[in-house]
């Protein structure tokens, strides 16, 4: 993904005033209304899954461009008998994804979050319905994307690889539509938020026989933490530190405790945390079985 995030905003999201009007330079100078693909890559699984980020213009009868949108865009198609349709595929499904919808996305490829669940309806269209979920098998998390509309459906396994790719284009959407951030800042403004915490939507009663009761949005999770006298409380290090615990902790700890994860992220200092992603990395979770 070789893109210059500065040249490529400037020479197409930034419109000029000319004979009175505002105007856009066409993505596709050849055929404005189709669009351009800066970035794209076909992943490759039991169906096959595009990814790119895509920018198209509006254009008026004069054939002036007085609009430009962009997405990252997902196109779903099917193998069949060995051989992948791609845009041969007529019943390949489409998505047009918004930059939130890009930043869910991002936290499921990464382990922020377990499942993804995005529902589109537009006037005289056929819903469409984009969801993900992540399964644990001894110890490996596995992911896959489905996409549905009315009478079909596509189901893609992705690999680490995929993962990646998906994560990689969701960050750089951000960075096309904001290239005067750093790469830190987009990260930080990507993982940072309510939704992304799988663990936080559930909290077992004290009895068994209880149900479970509701508890506060995200923050329940990330405050009221034992800190340092002279650590900030809300400083940017620990909240870090705090995620990489909670993404280690879901995929690489044989425990899997939910509540031991939260006590960790609530008594330690960023130093015991980063302490315990040291070790961790090295395979030795006994720090971390200290909280069970």
């Amino acid at each position: 993904m070789l893109i210059n995030f500065d040249e490529v905003h400037a020479a197409y999201l930034v419109p000029a005033y000319r004979d009175g009007s505002w105007v856009y330079t066409p993505a596709n100078a050849e055929n404005p209304k189709l669009g351009r693909h800066i970035a794209s890559h076909q992943i490759f699984s039991n169906h096959a899954l595009l990814v790119g980020l895509y920018i198209y213009n509006s254009v008026t009868d004069a054939g002036l461009c007085d609009g430009v949108s962009h997405c990252l865009y997902l196109n779903f198609s099917r193998k069949e008998h060995g051989k992948y349709l791609l845009n041969r595929d007529d019943n390949r499904i489409a998505f047009n994804l918004d930059l939130g919808k890009a930043r869910a996305l991002y936290c499921f490829a990464v382990g922020l979050s377990d499942a993804i669940d995005v529902r589109v309806v537009r006037a005289g269209r056929s819903p469409k319905r984009l969801t993900g979920r992540a399964e644990y098998v001894e110890g490996e998390r596995v992911l896959s994307l489905s996409a549905e509309t009315p009478g079909r459906s596509i189901s893609v396994q992705l690999s680490d690889t995929a993962q990646i790719t998906l994560a990689a284009h969701a960050l750089a959407y951000g960075r096309l539509l904001y290239p005067s951030l750093s790469d830190t800042a987009i990260q930080q403004m990507f993982v940072t938020g309510p939704g992304i915490f799988r663990a936080c939507a559930e909290k077992l009663g004290d009895d068994a026989n209880e149900p479970a009761k509701p508890v506060e949005p995200v923050r329940a999770c990330a405050e009221q933490a034992g800190r340092k006298a002279d650590e900030p409380e809300d400083s940017p290090q620990r909240q870090r530190l705090k995620r990489v615990i909670w993404a280690i902790g879901n995929q690489k700890w044989p425990a899997k405790r939910l509540d031991a994860l939260q006590r960790i992220q609530n008594e330690a200092s960023a130093d015991d945390l980063q302490r315990l992603i040291d070790e961790a990395n090295l395979g030795d979770f006994s720090g971390w079985d200290s909280y069970l």
